[in-house]
């Protein structure tokens, strides 16, 4: 007796990678919000809070693709939790890029 899978492997990296992403520019921000309400050395801060956001940023650009194409797949329709990763994956991806786009507003006003 087989049992379907539980979801696609594309699906499930996309989901992973694009809540890594979330989870670095989500630290990103609060860096750079800290460093602005706290004051203190305020370029190192950003200095700081651009290198964790890079790679936050280019998990959210890979994901963002990647959980599109998730979720459009015939196979991903007919596994168990295939749809809910993909939708974590693409929510958590635009939620990284618009937070990307909030630390280069906050960093550009200060």
């Amino acid at each position: 007796m087989t049992f379907p899978e539980a979801t696609t492997h594309l699906a499930r990296f996309a989901r992973w990678l694009g809540l890594i992403g979330l989870l670095l520019l989500g630290l990103a921000v609060a860096i750079v919000v800290g460093s602005v309400v706290f004051g203190g050395d305020v370029n190192a801060q950003f200095g700081y809070s651009i290198l964790i956001a890079v790679p936050g940023l280019a998990c959210g650009i890979v994901a963002l693709p990647l959980s599109l194409t998730a979720f459009y797949l015939p196979a991903t329709r007919q596994t168990l939790n295939g749809e809910r990763d993909a939708t974590i994956a693409l929510l958590a991806s635009v939620i990284a890029v618009l937070l990307s786009c909030l630390i280069v507003s906050i960093v550009g006003a200060s």
